[in-house]
């Protein structure tokens, strides 16, 4: 299996009410090739943990993911929106 360096770079804008915490823009660069997601939005679940959502579309009125994230980015970008927050 081969790897390709990445990097990930996360901007955040405090919200701070109805259990929104953040809304976050995260540019993650792939063999020098970026691509920029916005509109993440971090919540605090019952549980107290951090929860990231990417943005969603609505479709016949069921609300989609726009994007899905394999498993270890979508916890490198919680990593770092849970840094930015603290």
């Amino acid at each position: 299996m081969r790897t390709t360096p990445c990097r990930l770079t996360v901007s955040l804008e405090h919200i701070g009410r109805d259990g929104l915490l953040a809304i976050a823009s995260v540019e993650v660069s792939i063999g020098g090739v970026p691509l920029t997601i916005h509109g993440l939005e971090g919540r605090r679940g019952l549980d107290g943990t951090l929860q990231i959502s990417t943005p969603g579309i609505s479709h016949a009125g069921v609300i989609m993911p726009a994007i899905e994230l394999p498993i270890e980015l979508e916890r490198a970008i919680g990593r770092e929106i849970s840094a930015l927050l603290k």
